[in-house]
């Protein structure tokens, strides 16, 4: 299913700022890197070199794909170190809130955005432009954890703000 490869992602990386949004959006809509940079730039990352929610649905519909949200537990603001199978997609996208000072009780909820993540879910396995595919639980044990390690202050715990199903049209 992978349209690009390892070394597609840094040089993506490295030419127009691809990192975890774009990746994760043209594994799931199974296109290469540069496929969806039209759709990425369309909404600003071009410019702010990241894709909030909103910004991500833009690509998506860029795209001409479709997607539902699914019941989300960060109404109950559940910080876990594992995903909450419940709540996730069987074929979409996740977005992953990396949880430290940033998320605590009274702090400035923009801190956090700069410590969220993006993957994407196609049933047991979890593809992360830090790791390629892989099972769900090697990215639970192996893969979050190095990313929380690799972020000052963050306590390794994480929570999922959106998750999507994404249909193939």
């Amino acid at each position: 299913m992978l349209r690009f490869t390892e070394d597609d992602i840094v040089k993506a990386n490295q030419a127009w700022g691809c990192n975890c949004g774009p990746a994760a959006l043209a594994f799931i809509t199974d296109r290469t890197l540069e496929d969806v940079r039209p759709a990425c730039d369309g909404v600003g990352f071009d410019v702010k070199r990241y894709m909030n929610p909103t910004m991500m649905a833009e690509a998506l519909r860029f795209l001409c794909h479709r997607f539902v949200s699914l019941p989300n537990p960060l109404r109950l603001q559940l910080h876990r170190t594992v995903l909450p199978n419940p709540f996730l997609p069987s074929f979409g996208l996740v977005r992953i809130q990396l949880c430290g000072p940033w998320t605590e009780l009274g702090a400035n909820p923009k801190w956090a955005y700069r410590h969220t993540h993006w993957i994407a879910v196609v049933g047991a396995n979890v593809f992360d432009v830090n790791s390629g595919e892989c099972r769900m639980q090697v990215w639970e044990k192996e893969v979050a954890p190095a990313i929380a390690k690799s972020i000052t202050r963050a306590n390794g715990k994480f929570f999922v703000t959106h998750s999507w199903n994404v249909f193939q049209d």
